[in-house]
């Protein structure tokens, strides 16, 4: 079994990295596009849907509420991950670092025994952080 791992995550895309003696190994890549949506292009033309750009709603939801949406899936896609990770016993740590906003949604989708796997999270978006900066990164947090 490994130390740790590092998730470094925001709503569209996450990298899971392993850390051994301050040396960061790339272990899983995952994206979610539809996050990356613009909340009307998300809308599409579906059935019951509003089917104009200047309508903000789509049966009282905000665009935004759709990108949550999205976001919340993909949370609950790299939750599912950890989760099975963990059981495997692939990791004994875990650090998250993700987006404030995303943050909270991963922490709410996952499992009891992964979330306290958790040693620490850090609310900063560094998903396009270079392995030495998420290295220094994980090493303050």
């Amino acid at each position: 079994m490994s130390t740790g791992w590092v998730v470094v995550a925001d709503s569209a895309q996450a990298r899971i990295l392993e850390y051994d003696k301050e040396k960061l190994e790339p272990v899983e890549e995952f994206d979610h596009p539809a996050s990356r949506e613009r909340g009307r292009d998300l809308i599409g033309n579906r059935p019951n849907q509003n089917q104009h750009n200047m309508e903000k709603t789509r049966k009282g939801e905000e665009h935004q509420n759709l990108r949550d949406d999205e976001s919340k899936k993909f949370a609950k896609q790299l939750s599912t991950y950890l989760a099975k990770a963990h059981s495997q016993n692939r990791f004994r740590r875990l650090v998250l670092v993700a987006d404030p906003r995303f943050l909270g949604m991963l922490r709410h989708e996952l499992a009891s025994p992964v979330a306290a796997c958790v040693a620490t999270s850090i609310d900063k978006n560094a998903v396009r952080m270079k392995p030495q900066e998420l290295t220094a990164l994980v090493a303050k947090g």
